[in-house]
């Protein structure tokens, strides 16, 4: 698959991030550092709304990125459509920005991120940040 020919490409970089970690720290830096003046990046976070808002949420808004928000579940009690909730949430994100890269970071934006762009044919690239 190849990125439509665009001056800046439109990259959705979704992530699930928690209170505060490696693979958070590791996210933060390049959000904080990748050249906006060449890449439009949209961060998908995938969330637990039960949770407290995280560091990465704030460290989004003070940095001015526009950036879309994933229930994981409703509550801390419903998983059992959460997937599929999550997948038709991120194709719509991705189809409504036009999105031409997906960045994914974690399992569950691997996998949901995989099947969105395979789906679309958007190219999708996978950032792996520590296995069990």
């Amino acid at each position: 698959m190849r990125i439509k020919s665009k001056s800046k490409p439109k990259i959705a970089y979704i992530v699930t991030p928690i209170t505060f970690g490696g693979a958070e720290k590791v996210n933060l830096n390049f959000l904080k550092n990748v050249d906006r003046n060449r890449f439009n990046i949209h961060p998908i976070l995938i969330i637990r709304p039960w949770e407290d808002e995280t560091i990465v949420e704030r460290e989004l808004i003070n940095s001015n990125y526009t950036y879309s928000k994933v229930p994981v579940a409703l509550n801390a009690k419903e998983y059992f459509f959460c997937y599929l909730r999550c997948f038709f949430k991120i194709m719509s994100v991705v189809k409504h920005e036009s999105i031409d890269l997906m960045h994914t970071h974690g399992y569950l934006a691997d996998i949901i991120g995989y099947i969105v762009s395979k789906s679309l044919q958007l190219p999708i690239i996978s950032t792996c940040h520590g296995l069990f």
